[in-house]
């Protein structure tokens, strides 16, 4: 597979989750369950959530994650089990954006309008 542009080399056990396989490229993952959307990252053009995913699934796919957005980076989830409180989806709902307006750019509507706070 190739992660944020960087090809890889695996040999993952068949349940390994996508998520596991991209904890070092600090992917956070909140809930384990896809209820968050903390590990969210996208798969092709597709925004997925890499705790429902089997690493196997991406052979030969090129994924990419919050780390290959420019800026700052937050944390890794923290240990508590009610981890949307804590800020940690936030890399996962940028990577949902990102994939959304990649696919279709009229979502951001005109910049000519919007307010900004």
């Amino acid at each position: 597979m190739s992660v944020n542009g960087h090809r890889r080399e695996l040999d993952l056990e068949p349940a390994r989750t996508l998520a596991d396989v991209l904890a070092a490229d600090g992917v956070p993952v909140g809930c384990s369950d896809g209820t968050c959307g903390a590990c969210t990252v996208l798969v092709g053009d597709d925004a997925v959530r890499s705790c429902m995913m089997l690493g196997v699934q991406c052979q030969d796919v090129a994924v990419r994650t919050a780390e290959a957005l420019p800026g700052e980076r937050c944390g890794p989830a923290a240990p508590d089990p009610d981890a949307a409180r804590c800020g940690s989806c936030l890399p996962g709902l940028v990577v949902l954006a990102m994939g959304a307006l990649e696919n279709d750019p009229s979502i951001a509507g005109d910049s000519a309008s919007t307010t900004t706070l």
